[in-house]
């Protein structure tokens, strides 16, 4: 019986110095029960490979998962089309990254992993050292156990970061203290209901936090492998696509020519027709999308007063960071997490418009009654890094009319 070699690769702040010196987690199975899971050298499981399949689970932090509806069925030409579509998602040059493409779903949806040329490159190039060819590729995050739907989802806590699957394709990564937040501020979240599997190393505390129902699965593993499901060398979205893909054996070699002169040029010239004429449709195509994303841009960050041609996704990148806190401001997302959290200790209170400026956060909230506010205030004044600030605090017969503004403790 073929066996298989699961290995799975670390988060790249955890991998260290030379890639055959990372320490991997890997089983081994034939298909039958379930593998026990062990931790090693890169180099020490190799040289254990022997004639078995390879199957690489990467980390999901480096993949980006998303969707396209592009009404194209020649896989050739979605895999060509699908770069420009998803442009405005990546702060990269689409030419920098590789993009792996799953079959087409019941809504007309096609899933899509994204990832970056040379981090593909770091994690095969251990393999291609050793003469060795990985069968497939997947982001961790897919290979949780399921079903996952928009109320189900799937979490693997670990001591420094949490993996989720939203669902069969989706999901995010982030540190494990942060799990609560992400889970709080997701879409329906009081009817979420979490399915958790967690690692002997990661904090217990931090389930305690969830403001959702959640499921944590028998005893805590030893390794995060030991929570997943194997997929099969022919997993449903593999990231060996395109230039990466696996080469059979036939593939190797030229057929040999079969059709005559005239028709092989008749071939060419209708082939270099239909490219030139490609090549037209997705310019049109590149040119309307660059338009739509200035005037995204434009409608999204009206303080961008100046757009420079061909350096938009670098103003963009620089807001971002901005929004995310990077630099030394208080960040967008920092401070909605600061909020959520006061939201939640306090209830009874509901955001009716936020806006951002100068890092700040400004706010206008409606109370049931004074006491609401006098709560939230004191939730604030017991923390030592946010400050809010009560501008006005209106009272009738609906309730309390409050506008107040966040910001980072000076």
């Amino acid at each position: 019986m073929v066996q298989t070699i699961y290995i799975r690769l670390p988060t790249q702040q955890s991998a260290h110095g030379d890639a055959g010196d990372m320490l991997v987690e890997w089983c081994v199975s034939d298909g039958l029960g379930r593998p026990a899971v062990q931790r090693d050298t890169l180099s020490a499981v190799l040289e254990t490979s022997g004639n078995r399949s390879i199957v690489l689970l990467v980390p999901s932090e480096d993949v980006v998962l998303t969707e396209t509806d592009l009404p194209i069925r020649q896989r050739a030409k979605l895999l060509q089309a699908v770069p420009y579509s998803l442009e405005e998602q990546f702060a990269e040059d689409v030419d920098q990254l590789h993009f792996a493409v799953g079959e087409r779903q019941a809504n007309g949806r096609i899933p899509v992993y994204g990832v970056a040329h040379q981090r593909m490159q770091q994690w095969l190039a251990p393999f291609e050292e050793r003469g060795l060819t990985p069968k497939a590729m997947v982001p961790d995050v897919a290979c949780l156990p399921g079903p996952v739907d928009e109320t189900h989802w799937t979490a693997l806590c670990e001591r420094q970061h949490a993996t989720v699957r939203t669902g069969p394709y989706q999901g995010f990564v982030c540190e494990t203290e942060a799990l609560p937040d992400f889970v709080s501020l997701a879409e329906g979240g009081e009817n979420l209901k979490l399915q958790v599997w967690r690692c002997k190393d990661a904090d217990a505390s931090v389930l305690k936090q969830l403001s959702v129902q959640y499921d944590e699965q028998q005893e805590p593993v030893d390794f995060g492998l030991a929570a997943m499901r194997l997929p099969g060398a022919s997993a449903s979205l593999n990231l060996l696509q395109g230039n990466y893909a696996t080469k059979t054996g036939y593939q190797q070699w030229w057929r040999p020519l079969r059709l005559t002169t005239v028709l092989l040029l008749a071939w060419i010239l209708l082939a270099t027709a239909e490219q030139a004429f490609n090549n037209y449709r997705l310019g049109s195509e590149v040119a309307a999308l660059e338009t739509q994303n200035s005037e995204l841009i434009a409608r999204l960050f009206p303080e961008i007063k100046t757009l420079v041609p061909g350096n938009e996704r670098i103003q963009l990148q620089r807001r971002m960071e901005e929004l995310r806190g990077q630099g030394g401001s208080a960040g967008l997302f920092h401070a909605l997490s600061a909020l959520a959290q006061g939201l939640q200790s306090v209830g009874k209170l509901e955001l009716q418009e936020l806006q951002m400026r100068e890092s700040t956060l400004y706010l206008n909230m409606t109370a049931r009654d004074i006491s609401t506010l006098e709560q939230l205030k004191a939730h604030f004044a017991r923390q030592s890094d946010w400050e809010l600030d009560v501008h006005s605090a209106n009272a009738s017969s609906d309730g309390v009319q409050i506008r107040a503004s966040l910001r980072r403790a000076a």
